[in-house]
Order: C-alpha cells, then structure tokens, then sequence
C-alpha cells in the first residue's frame, strides 16, 4: 500500500516534529472514523509508525489505547485484526510509556488526556 509505505518514510524521519504531526493528525482521523476500511487503514497506519519508531510515538499510548480496545469489537474483520496487531504494540511499551516526555508540541488538551489515560491504564 503506497499509503502505508508513505507512513513509515515519515516514521524514519529523524524530525519529531514529523512524527508527532502525523501521529496527531492519524489518531484525530481515527477518532473520527465510522468508515471500516478508512479505519483498519489509519490502525495499520499507526501500527507503523510504532513500528518504525517507538520512541517518538509513546507520548500517545494513552491516549490512543483504549480507541484502539474499541475496534477489536469492530464489525469487520480486517479491522478487528488491525487493532489487535496494535494493542499488541501498545501493550509491549506500557511499562516504559511513562518514562516518555510529552513532546513540547503537546497541547493542554492533550497533556490531559494522556494524563486520564494513565489513569485508565493503571486501572487495568
């Protein structure tokens, strides 16, 4: 998929600007998403960028986690294995995702939502 060739270009990138702007605008569209295909492309997507680039993507664990727990009960099937392929990443970096700084783009909005997802997580 060119799309998701694209992704992880930007993933290597060495800019964190890159990254944390394309992390932001996936994990917005997601959000968004009542399309099944738009959506089991945006998880892949995101699986990528993981993939590719853990580090710069931690600041967003908690903030994608739990919409990601929410397609694994999607209707399709492409979506479903999507988002369990990325929960599994997201579950491999829990224990050091607190060791990350936020990225001095974060906004107030989300300093706090990665915040009450911290909160979630250590409920689990």
């Amino acid at each position: 998929d060119p799309f998701l060739s694209f992704i992880a270009l930007l993933a290597r990138s060495s800019q964190s600007t890159y990254i944390v702007a394309m992390i932001r605008v996936l994990s917005a569209s997601l959000s968004h998403s009542k399309d099944g295909a738009r959506t089991g492309v945006l998880l892949r997507a995101l699986l990528c960028m993981f993939e590719v680039n853990p580090v710069q993507c931690l600041p967003f664990l908690p903030l994608l986690l739990f919409r990601v727990m929410e397609e694994m009960s999607n209707g399709k099937e492409e979506v479903r294995k999507a988002a369990a392929e990325l929960f599994a990443m997201l579950v491999r970096y829990l224990p050091i995702e607190a060791s990350a700084d936020d990225p001095a783009s974060f906004s107030a909005e989300e300093k706090e939502g990665r915040l009450k997802g911290r909160g979630k997580i250590s409920r689990l």
